[in-house]
């Protein structure tokens, strides 16, 4: 369904249809314009202004005419405040052309300010005089992320382990979206975020767009879809710690973001000490020459409950548990596996 207004019999009168809804950093939408001369005699048009309200903005090139002479771009360095040329009009003659415009986040702000979305079109002729008109009102659609479940929201993991959880994001607004972010932002860079089974990781940041929305096979994640994501977290300490996630989703386009919902979670590494014990079994031969090697077999056990992690052996010759370079005999490097 369209709105339209219509401006009072006038020497100019000017008819706007508009679309009801606009859907942010999605698609475009369409305004007709009908110019019709009442005056009586034949008018000069010099140049019809377009003004949309904030966060509403013409799409360059966009303009189409549909009855009348030809209407062109004349001034577009304001996107939301357009310059058209005009054209001479008879009595009881129209110009008729079609704008496309669309909306960005700032427009969510406008709206919070408790402004209604109405466009204004200005026409200019015969030199001095003018008459413009506004159109009906019109609304937004955007979405709302909401992060409604963190599992598990708190958790503890052994040092040098790792573990998972899995945050659930659903769209609560009216406006659907091509692409999210969800932000995991650490207290601490001793906990790593390793890999998501959906999306890509970039710094903090998990990105979600296209195949990720299952939804209704659209790629687009639309009106009460949810979306599962699934985080692994590794993380060493040499102490106990708690760290705090801060998660947030956000939406956008143009490079800017609206963050729609806020989330915590929290994970404890928990130090535990390793015992790591070396063991050793040799199958010696009777005989050492260049041709002869002896066999032996290091075993190494770690009888603690924490992670050892940059295990380091030291092997040499020794004799009374220190380094002996007079030992006729050396370790054949190439054998070691």
């Amino acid at each position: 369904m369209n709105l339209f207004a219509l401006s009072s019999l006038s020497q100019v009168s000017i008819n706007l249809t508009v679309e009801p809804e606009v859907e942010i950093c999605r698609n475009s939408v369409n305004m007709i314009v009908n110019i019709t001369n009442n005056s009586g005699s034949s008018i000069v048009i010099n140049s019809i202004q377009v003004t949309l309200p904030t966060g509403i903005t013409y799409i360059p090139s966009n303009l189409s005419t549909l009855y009348g002479a030809t209407i062109s771009e004349t001034n577009i360095s304001n996107l939301a405040q357009i310059s058209l040329s005009g054209a001479s009009v008879s009595n009881l003659d129209s110009l008729k052309f079609e704008i496309s415009y669309t909306g960005d986040i700032s427009a969510i702000d406008y709206q919070d300010q408790g402004n209604v979305f109405k466009n204004t079109v200005e026409v200019f002729y015969n030199s001095s005089s003018t008459e413009s008109e506004q159109s009906n009102g019109y609304n937004i659609l955007y979405p709302v992320l909401s992060i409604i479940n963190v599992t598990p929201n708190s958790q503890t993991f052994i040092s040098g382990l790792s573990t998972t959880r899995t945050i659930t994001i659903v769209n609560a607004g009216f406006g659907a979206v091509d692409q999210i972010y969800l932000t995991d932002v650490r207290s601490s860079s001793t906990l790593q975020l390793d890999g998501v089974d959906i999306g890509t990781i970039s710094g903090d940041s998990i990105i979600l767009s296209g195949t990720d929305f299952s939804g209704n096979g659209n790629n687009v994640f639309e009106t009460n879809e949810s979306i599962v994501i699934t985080e692994t977290l590794s993380g060493t300490a040499c102490s106990d710690i708690t760290i705090t996630s801060t998660l947030k989703a956000h939406w956008g386009c143009d490079g800017a973001l609206k963050t729609s919902s806020t989330s915590y979670s929290n994970i404890t590494i928990d130090f535990q000490s390793p015992q790591v014990a070396l063991s050793s079994s040799s199958q010696l031969s009777s005989c050492f020459h260049n041709d002869v090697a002896s066999e032996q077999t290091l075993t190494l056990i770690n009888n603690g409950s924490g992670v050892a992690n940059n295990v380091a052996i030291d092997i040499y010759k020794s004799s009374d548990g220190s380094y002996d370079q007079t030992i006729f005999s050396r370790i054949d490097v190439k054998s070691v596996k």
